[in-house]
């Protein structure tokens, strides 16, 4: 529930936000669809789940497909009003079908959503390259199947439901969101999808790491760093519009360390990828420090001296999150020393 602060000379006063549904606003289902599908990042841990494709209209398609590390199935089916249990019955037909997928039918599914060459085995392993030690073989995929219902709420039914397929051992969750109206604002109320259970920090700055992509390619963090930019690439990249001119960028590379930082000089700008229209989204960025990629790589700020400085075990993973002040000074604090 979300409360609302009186503004009077009385400041103990609390009144409840009024909660709507998406139909009330004139929000199709499809709505729905596009506000997850762009804002992704923000909602599933990108450490966690790899999206693999997402919904075609005009085909019997789950809303979205992803994978985790160990390439079991998640299959999520968004709705934009309350559970009932035919939306169970909905997602577990997804189940049915994209359950027997073979390997190279969900490679086909992902090569279509990228428009990639990569193939899905080896993306796999460059997304989870951070705990995996070698790729998963074609057998591992699509092993076991797990469901997610995005619902408007739900009701008792849909939780005893849930309840009774979880105790046959169908591994299925539902994940509500709600709708609160302020005036003529609309908020969105939606927990992080963390299958993990990892811990996930609420960090209220303006401190921003950016990896510099090498899992995918080894030029990628040299333009970055020549053409004074921090940026992220296809399916990563709308993690970077939340980046605000003003805002201090910190750009990581996987197995090295902090490479640079400095202030953002613009908000962010689209670029095409030889033919692929406006699939690099970047910020300028004024950095104040940063190392000579070809020369001296040794002086890059490693995640263990971070950690030890601070007593901490952080894991530097994802196309762009948050980080404390605290830990913005201590990696400058560290920079200086090199």
């Amino acid at each position: 529930m979300i409360y609302e602060i009186n503004q009077t000379n009385n400041k103990s006063n609390l009144e409840q936000v009024k909660r709507i549904s998406l139909s009330q606003i004139g929000w199709l289902e499809k709505d729905l669809e596009d506000l997850i599908s762009k804002n992704i990042q923000e909602l599933f841990p990108e450490d966690q789940l790899m999206i693999i494709m997402q919904e075609k209209q005009l085909q019997e398609h789950a809303d979205i497909l992803a994978l985790d590390e160990k390439g079991n199935l998640y299959i999520f089916e968004l709705k934009r009003w309350g559970a009932k249990q035919e939306n169970l019955l909905q997602v577990l037909r997804y189940g049915q079908i994209f359950g027997q997928y073979s390997y190279d039918k969900l490679n086909d599914l992902y090569m279509d959503y990228t428009k990639q060459n990569s193939n899905l085995q080896d993306s796999h392993y460059k997304y989870f390259s951070d705990s995996l030690v070698e790729a998963l073989k074609i057998s591992d995929f699509n092993r076991t199947q797990n469901f997610i219902v995005i619902t408007d709420g739900a009701d008792l039914e849909t939780l005893n439901a849930i309840k009774y397929w979880k105790d046959l051992g169908i591994k299925i969750e539902s994940l509500p969101y709600r709708i609160f109206e302020i005036g003529n604002k609309y908020l969105f109320e939606f927990n992080k999808y963390n299958p993990k259970n990892d811990i996930i920090l609420d960090i209220n700055t303006s401190n921003h790491i950016v990896n510099t992509n090498i899992k995918y390619s080894n030029i990628q963090y040299k333009e970055m760093l020549n053409e004074n930019k921090a940026a992220a690439y296809y399916d990563k990249k709308t993690t970077i519009s939340k980046i605000q001119k003003g805002d201090e960028v910190f750009l990581y590379q996987t197995g090295l360390g902090v490479i640079a930082y400095g202030k953002v000089k613009s908000n962010c700008k689209m670029k095409d990828i030889e033919n692929d229209k406006n699939e690099e989204y970047y910020v300028e960025v004024d950095y104040k420090w940063k190392i000579n990629p070809d020369t001296e790589k040794e002086k890059a700020v490693g995640a263990w001296e971070i950690n030890s400085s601070l007593g901490i075990n952080h894991s530097f993973r994802g196309t762009r999150f948050l980080i404390s002040d605290q830990m913005a000074k201590e990696i400058k604090k560290i920079a200086a020393t090199k």
